[in-house]
């Protein structure tokens, strides 16, 4: 592993090992992951990667459909370990050609390529970049806070979150559904359901139709309580604002 000087103290790692809680047996050649969450012998889970990256000793896979299949296996590990992440950057390396990339629940974008010999201080930037950037910028979910448990902030209410979802979804290309069980700090059953998802700009949002079945009396339905479209520093967070 290399370290970096970080604002938020983060190992670059290159490991040939399969990491805990995947689906498949997949091997992450780069990976970037916060400090001191190492597993018993040097083990690490998908849960905790920041940053995924994928080398290739050949430059003419720089672009090829392989290349990037397997990159996306990896955002598709990362999205289902850690069901509340918002977007997953990464970056591969084929010879001496790099290129970045960032999956987000529409798929994956790309920058240009460059040579990474020739543009020796462009790779720096670009890998002590990814170890600089807040938790926002690596596409975590900062509106779950955490002090020990999750919980969300919700018209002035503290709404604690069981620590695992209910259901959430692996894929990448979906509206990222997740669900957790939720309950207010000084309560003690799980009364309520939190539920994140990308919905789509085109259609009805789904607070706004459950909200419309309260008020007009509809039975067998989840009754409303709240919802918002999630802010991320101010922005709202939407696939066309990040991209």
């Amino acid at each position: 592993g290399h370290s970096f000087p970080t604002r938020r103290s983060s190992d670059l790692t290159s490991a040939n090992k399969v990491l805990r809680g995947s689906e498949a047996d997949r091997k992450l050649d780069i990976f970037l992951t916060p400090a001191n969450v190492t597993l018993p012998n040097g083990e690490h889970d998908w849960s905790n990667v920041l940053v995924i990256g994928e080398h290739k000793q050949n430059p003419d896979e720089d672009g090829s459909t392989k290349t990037l299949l397997q990159l996306a296996g990896y955002a598709r590990e990362v999205f289902g370990s850690q069901p509340d992440r918002r977007f997953v950057p990464g970056f591969t390396i084929c010879g001496s050609v790099m290129r970045l990339w960032v999956f987000d629940r529409s798929g994956p974008y790309s920058s240009e390529k460059f040579d990474i010999h020739k543009e020796p201080e462009r790779f720096v930037r670009v890998i002590t970049g990814y170890a600089l950037m807040t938790d926002a910028e690596l596409g975590l979910n900062t509106f779950i806070r955490r002090d020990g448990n999750k919980y969300i902030v919700a018209q002035g209410l503290r709404i604690c979150l069981e620590d695992k979802p209910l259901a959430w979804q692996r894929a990448i290309v979906c509206r990222g559904t997740a669900c957790y069980r939720g309950k207010n700090k000084d309560l003690g059953g799980w009364e309520h359901v939190v539920k994140f998802a990308w919905p789509s700009d085109k259609r009805c949002r789904e607070g706004d139709l459950l909200k419309l079945a309260k008020e007009r009396g509809v039975k067998g339905i989840a009754e409303w309580v709240h919802h918002e479209q999630i802010n991320i520093d101010g922005h709202p967070d939407t696939i066309s604002y990040l991209r």
